[in-house]
């Protein structure tokens, strides 16, 4: 069932860029100015750690959390503490609009954005790189591969619900079954990075 989901949603993502992508398994990642840094992975893999680690090497760059803007827009809409499935829809609208704003402030000043996000299946990448296409010079896709155990252990510790539990049962099994052909799905950026362990960042002019 998760393999024919997959490949429904590679079908459907028929506008990524097409570039000779690079791959790489290694820990030091290498950015140029003016790059788009789309991180992908399940809840509490290291997104938000890893984005700010990035952010610290660059003056000019932006931490965009899509989850954190999204709250904010649904809060603007929210009514009897639930949300309507129109009102998700709209903010979740919203929410990219504000979010693709803010990385191209940042893109044309040649900076860096760091797009953190689950980014899980093709098409969520490809919304992203189609919204921003043309801002930035060089793209880049690290994948945050960490063990459901460690990931789960973490949402517990910070006092994550169970279905955000539930929710890192599933993304684990997408992304370890992309994971296993790699160039398949994870296409359309110049750089693709597997990442374990703690990183090194290294500038390029």
């Amino acid at each position: 069932m998760i393999a024919e989901i997959l490949t429904e949603n590679l079908e459907q993502a028929t506008k990524l860029p097409q570039k000779r992508t690079r791959y790489f398994i290694k820990n030091e990642i290498k950015i140029p100015n003016k790059s788009l840094v789309v991180l992908c992975g399940t809840p509490a893999a290291g997104k938000s750690t890893m984005a700010n680690i990035i952010c610290k090497e660059f003056i000019n760059s932006a931490h965009i959390e899509a989850d954190k803007i999204f709250e904010e827009e649904a809060l603007k809409l929210i009514e009897d503490e639930v949300l309507t499935i129109e009102q998700e829809d709209l903010a979740e609208k919203r929410s990219f609009e504000k979010a693709l704003k803010q990385a191209e402030v940042v893109l044309n000043s040649n900076g860096i954005v760091v797009w953190d996000d689950l980014a899980i299946f093709p098409k969520d990448r490809e919304k992203i790189l189609l919204g921003l296409e043309g801002k930035y010079d060089h793209s880049i896709l690290i994948i945050l591969e960490v063990e459901m155990v460690e990931t789960v252990l973490r949402s517990i510790r910070r006092g994550d619900s169970q279905i955000r539990t539930k929710i890192i049962q599933d993304t684990y099994e997408y992304l370890q079954l992309q994971l296993q052909r790699v160039t398949k799905y994870f296409t359309g950026f110049d750089d693709v990075y597997i990442v374990k362990d703690n990183i090194s960042i290294c500038k390029e002019q």
